[in-house]
């Protein structure tokens, strides 16, 4: 909805959501990374990673746009 917007332009979806987005995204990963490599093996939190991005390609192929 957002690019639809910009019409012409991803600006709108680039700087008012996107760019939030990301910035939260890290925040929220960067927390539970830490949190997790601290009580698991680190195969265990390899597997976790694996599987977070894999989670990650879904909800950029479903719901954002594909410049995301």
């Amino acid at each position: 909805m957002l690019v639809e917007i910009g019409i012409s332009s991803k600006k709108i979806y680039e700087h008012e959501f996107e760019k939030v987005f990301i910035q939260e995204t890290q925040s929220y990963y960067r927390l539970e990374s830490n949190q997790y490599i601290t009580r698991h093996s680190c195969y265990a939190f390899l597997q976790k990673a694996k599987q977070r991005l894999n989670e990650e390609i879904e909800r950029v192929l479903n719901y954002l746009d594909s410049s995301s």
